[in-house]
């Protein structure tokens, strides 16, 4: 074999190589556009998300600070308080508490229906057994004779 024609040989070969190489940088680099590409989407649902999570905590200060009742506020022992800050008498009727076979652990020191007045405080006695909690309590009143009012506390 002349020298030219190894020469050429080698030439191809490192051509082959080179090519080869070339290919597969293209390719690494494609497919980290694509995952660079998801990031950027899932980092923008992550901001909308944060954004809107945002937006509902905000609302939930300005309903705990003009909403009919103050937040459930743990005293002592199995006595919990919330106080009436509607501007008016809430006649509270029912009180359930989740998970339903929580129910007998939450009672009102007042006998239902409870007429709270503006400023008066609802006493709940929520109590804990061992393997059973309250994941949360709702309340139900009446304001006057028809408008009726939920709330949900959640422990």
């Amino acid at each position: 074999m002349s020298d030219a024609l190894v020469l050429d040989v080698v030439l191809a070969g490192v051509a082959a190589l080179s090519a080869g190489f070339a290919a597969w940088q293209a390719y690494e680099a494609r497919r980290s556009r694509v995952e660079a590409r998801s990031a950027a989407e899932d980092s923008t649902r992550m901001v909308a998300a944060l954004e809107a999570q945002a937006v509902a905590q905000q609302e939930l200060v300005k309903q705990g600070a003009t909403g009919d009742w103050s937040p459930l506020e743990h005293r002592d022992g199995d006595l919990y308080v919330t106080m009436n800050t509607s501007g008016r008498g809430l006649r509270v009727f029912q009180i359930v508490a989740e998970p339903e076979a929580a129910s007998s652990l939450v009672r009102s020191r007042a006998e239902l229906p409870v007429l709270v007045p503006n400023g008066g405080q609802l006493q709940l006695l929520i109590s804990r057994r061992f393997g059973l909690s309250v994941e949360s309590v709702k309340l139900t009143w009446v304001t006057g004779k028809t408008e009726i009012g939920e709330i949900v506390f959640y422990l």
